[in-house]
């Protein structure tokens, strides 16, 4: 390494440090940490492939006709992992807000795919790196194309048109 990468790494990471890291979700002010540590997203990472493959069991079993196998994690056990994500993200600051949104007694309650979707932008904010593609997949088009059923105004080859 050169004295030129410590330099820039030193000074990207004061960006990070200084900038405005807040943002308002329902009326709740949180902020993301400047940094935190790889291993804060790999339980949450876990979890989703375990619930995937649970998925894919659950979904060969009933194929086959079989009793579905009992899964490797619970709905409530993917929540707390999330929610524990989402607090190793936010500055101790946010909690109480993070919690008047987890309220029993909020009458706006965030939904279990908010909640991950809110971990993804997160993680994206603190990593700088996007997770859009972990949060789903496009449908293959990109903007200003015309769906595969449109009539092409160009001829197949080998047709006699």
């Amino acid at each position: 390494m050169t004295d030129q990468w410590l330099t820039s790494f030193e000074e990207r990471r004061k960006e990070r440090e200084q900038a405005d890291r807040s943002f308002v979700l329902l009326g709740e002010t949180l902020t993301v940490k400047p940094s935190v540590a790889p291993q804060v997203g790999i339980r949450l990472n876990a979890a989703r492939a375990t619930a995937i493959s649970d998925l894919v069991a659950a979904q060969a079993a009933r194929d086959k006709g079989q009793d579905v196998p009992a899964p490797g994690i619970t709905d409530e056990q993917m929540l707390e992992i999330a929610e524990e994500t989402i607090r190793a993200l936010i500055e101790p600051s946010s909690l109480e807000g993070w919690e008047r949104l987890r309220s029993a007694d909020n009458p706006a309650p965030l939904t279990f795919r908010e909640i991950f979707e809110l971990c993804d932008y997160l993680i994206a904010r603190a990593s700088g790196i996007p997770t859009d593609a972990l949060a789903g997949s496009s449908n293959g088009q990109s903007a200003g194309r015309r769906s595969s059923k449109a009539a092409s105004s160009s001829k197949a080859a080998g047709s006699k048109v």
